[in-house]
């Protein structure tokens, strides 16, 4: 991305709610609960810069993968009967990461 002023563009509800795949009154109640960034306000324009909602989706996205590889390491455990620490030691068995 350039440093000129569409570098990181400033998206309606609309818009945001468009790049989101939601309705616009779903995009706005995940704004009042927290779930978006924060809104920019431009006098009485309500904005949120694009950059800072694809990092929430990445955020989303690394916190599915860590939970995802949290499960099957332990359904792999059950599955075979593994520990998941070695014995005698707090770290995790590194057969198993």
């Amino acid at each position: 991305m350039g440093n000129g002023p569409c570098a990181d563009p400033l998206l309606t509800a609309r818009e945001g709610a468009a790049e989101l795949q939601v309705s616009v009154p779903a995009f706005w109640r995940r704004a009042a609960n927290g779930t978006l960034p924060k809104i920019v306000k431009l006098g009485g324009m309500s904005r949120w810069p694009r950059s800072e909602l694809l990092a929430m989706i990445e955020r989303a996205k690394t916190k599915r993968d860590a939970a995802w590889k949290e499960t099957a390491t332990r359904r792999a455990a059950a599955l075979f009967g593994m520990q998941l620490e070695c014995p005698g030691q707090s770290a995790p068995c590194p057969f198993i990461q």
